[in-house]
């Protein structure tokens, strides 16, 4: 693993200020890359990674940097998923 779920989760945070959709796409795919490894760890697929709080929190970011949020149901899922990223920030 390349980094443990908290600081994933931290950089999760962190990349909320970005403006480099470049370097946010790079840094989620090492999110990814690291996810799956814990998901095959614990014995977890697809969905599990796809919908995992770390991940909401990247896509959310790529959308806004594109352009493309919408708006229904957007706001408590994208807060939800920024809680539970600062709960396993934490971990460590």
């Amino acid at each position: 693993m390349n980094r443990t779920i908290a600081q994933h989760a931290l950089d999760a945070l962190k990349v909320q200020d970005a403006c480099n959709l470049s370097g946010v796409v790079h840094s989620l795919d090492t999110v990814v890359t690291d996810l799956w490894e814990e998901a095959n760890r614990i014995g977890q697929g697809t969905d599990w990674v796809n919908t995992h709080p770390i991940v909401k929190a990247y896509v959310d970011k790529l959308a806004s940097l594109a352009g493309v949020q919408v708006a229904v149901n957007h706001y408590e899922t994208v807060l939800e998923a920024f809680d539970e990223c600062e709960k396993l920030a934490r971990m460590e």
